[in-house]
């Protein structure tokens, strides 16, 4: 084999040893990306509701803190109903033993509570003007501005938490406060209001974080801030969004960042209490889950492809082993046998390939044998054709001839003659046409007619169908001079010869029938066995040519669908029967 064919062989075995690796890895990649795919938007989307979950209840549990709170801050309100208070709002004139009253009962009162320290002053308002607090006492509220602005904005938002900036008091402020009732006609008589210091609401968010930049902010449901601080995500989002629904969450954008809005109605109040933070904060660590995850699924591609690199190779191997031993066979070694099976598919691989080369070598050797004898079959043929018995009795019937002054006829011998030998030879030709080997046949016969011409005659009859083909040389004449010399020699009163030709279907069919001595039975059975097997060697061959050396061409030739069988009985003749494929002149050089 060529240096280009080995070269392409290997490149194929290694193309399919890529192919089967290629495929693994794309299938890896593919199953590795597709679980890392569902993996992670599974995880991503349950770790996300765990952490707005999360973010949920920290901002419940912090509301759960404000309603404790506030719940503190109701009971003093509820001082307000109090029978101090009311003597307080319905006395008249400078209500000095009330207020002494008042002023023990609500610091007793107040200093019981848990949000004691968070309260910055308590105001009783009545609605004539007069106004009590703990630092200042009684006053008409008209002397002091804080009052009025404070009695104000307790008489618009009742029962709310409302936050108070410097833009529109004197201070930031918190107030919470409700109005008091005449408990028999329903009429507001005062109002009761709790001013919280600044940072009282700040206790509640102790310990409580919120990513690294986010926090939670109070309002009241007319979105006025009480709690805000260093909010800075809110400060971007106030006055673009609402709180509907009371609790809940949403996530809006900021700072072309996606935020994580909550927020929950403080039970019993009008406050809202808020939380918002960058999702990103709150979901790094699900990022870096993911990182993990698309390291280990890089590592499992490695890991996996190594191992479609081995199996891959190891799949291949037997293909690799059996490119090498066909290598080895196209080089010329044909005992390149494979010693040992694969017990897979591969093994029926290399069962066959061993049994193909054993094929090889048995063809090769009957091809070498078919050559020596067809070497063999055209030497004798040419040997044939200058027997020197079947030329000296020519020469000398044309010597004969000359000598009676036949000249016409000698003329004609050697005409004949010629035309056997030319036909013999055909320029060293196997295959001629139809009508050239029934010259040559014809040219035999009428040489030896001129010797033989009172026991011999003949009658040729060839389909014209048959003058397209061409035949083998020398196929008619030696089985003429088989009928000549073994058949009407032998016969007292000599013989005809006929020959026939048509076509059978594909096939040139001839039948050379003579009137001689004939055979038995068994020697014809034994003949036409002897011709079927093809067996028979050269030496075995009787009187030189015969009908063995042209059966045995003709099957060389034609294949053994073709060939020579034998008819005879005894006294009656012997019948011929030659079948040769039948070929066009056209085609003959391809056989």
């Amino acid at each position: 084999m060529s240096s280009e064919k080995h070269r392409k062989l290997k490149l194929t075995v290694f193309s399919i040893r890529m192919q089967v690796i290629t495929m693994f890895i794309l299938l890896t990649v593919l199953l590795v990306g597709i679980i890392t795919q569902i993996y992670t938007g599974y995880y991503r989307r349950i770790m996300e509701n765990e952490v707005i979950r999360q973010t949920i209840n920290t901002g419940e549990q912090i509301s759960t803190k404000a309603e404790m709170f506030l719940d503190e801050a109701n009971k003093i309100l509820q001082w307000g109903n109090s029978t101090d208070a009311y003597d307080f709002l319905n006395a008249e004139g400078t209500r000095r033993e009330e207020t002494l009253q008042l002023i023990n009962d609500i610091k007793m009162y107040r200093t019981s509570m848990l949000i004691d320290k968070t309260v910055q002053n308590v105001y009783l308002f009545d609605i004539d003007g007069t106004t009590y607090n703990e630092k200042i006492g009684i006053y008409q509220r008209e002397k002091y501005r804080k009052s009025i602005y404070i009695y104000e904005k307790i008489m618009q938002q009742q029962d709310c938490l409302i936050f108070v900036s410097k833009n529109e008091a004197e201070e930031d402020m918190i107030l919470y406060g409700t109005s008091l009732c005449q408990p028999a006609t329903g009429k507001i008589i005062g109002y009761i209001v709790i001013e919280f210091k600044n940072k009282a609401f700040e206790k509640i968010l102790d310990d409580v974080e919120l990513g690294d930049s986010g926090s939670f902010f109070m309002i009241n449901d007319e979105n006025q801030e009480i709690l805000l601080g260093e909010n800075r995500i809110y400060n971007n989002l106030k006055g673009k969004i609402t709180f509907e629904n009371g609790n809940g969450y949403m996530q809006v954008i900021s700072d072309k960042k996606k935020v994580l809005m909550v927020y929950c109605k403080i039970p019993h109040t009008r406050a809202i209490l808020g939380g918002c933070v960058y999702l990103s904060e709150l979901t790094q660590s699900i990022r870096n889950m993911t990182k993990i995850f698309l390291i280990i699924s890089v590592f499992l591609t490695i890991l996996f492809g190594l191992g479609c690199f081995i199996v891959a190779t190891h799949i291949t191997k037997p293909i690799w082993m059996l490119k090498e031993k066909m290598l080895e066979t196209a080089e010329g070694n044909l005992n390149a046998y494979i010693e040992e099976y694969h017990e897979n598919e591969f093994g029926i691989l290399e069962r066959q390939y061993n049994t193909m080369l054993k094929e090889i070598r048995e063809l090769l050797k009957k091809s070498t044998e078919d050559q020596q004898n067809l070497k063999k079959a055209e030497l004798k043929a040419l040997q044939s054709q200058i027997n020197p018995h079947f030329l000296y009795n020519t020469l000398d019937t044309i010597m004969w001839l000359v000598a009676v002054n036949e000249n016409e006829k000698a003329i004609e011998m050697i005409e004949s003659l010629s035309v056997f030998f030319k036909t013999g030879l055909s320029k060293g030709m196997d295959w001629i046409p139809v009508e050239r080997e029934i010259e040559h046949v014809k040219s035999y016969l009428y040489i030896q007619q001129s010797r033989y011409s009172d026991i011999l005659q003949y009658v040729i009859d060839i389909s014209p169908d048959m003058i397209q083909y061409d035949m083998l040389k020398m196929t008619l004449q030696p089985i003429v001079e088989n009928a000549i010399y073994h058949g009407i020699k032998n016969k007292e009163n000599g013989g005809s010869i006929i020959i026939k030709g048509n076509m059978d279907g594909k096939f040139l069919s001839f039948l050379i029938s003579d009137t001689g001595v004939g055979m038995e039975a068994e020697a014809v059975t034994k003949l036409n066995e002897r011709m079927q097997e093809n067996k028979i060697s050269y030496e075995e061959c009787e009187n030189g040519f015969g009908l063995y050396n042209v059966n045995r061409r003709i099957k060389l030739y034609c294949g053994e669908e073709s060939g020579i069988t034998v008819e005879s009985q005894i006294e009656e003749g012997t019948k011929v029967h030659i079948r040769m494929l039948a070929i066009r002149r056209e085609e003959h050089k391809n056989v």
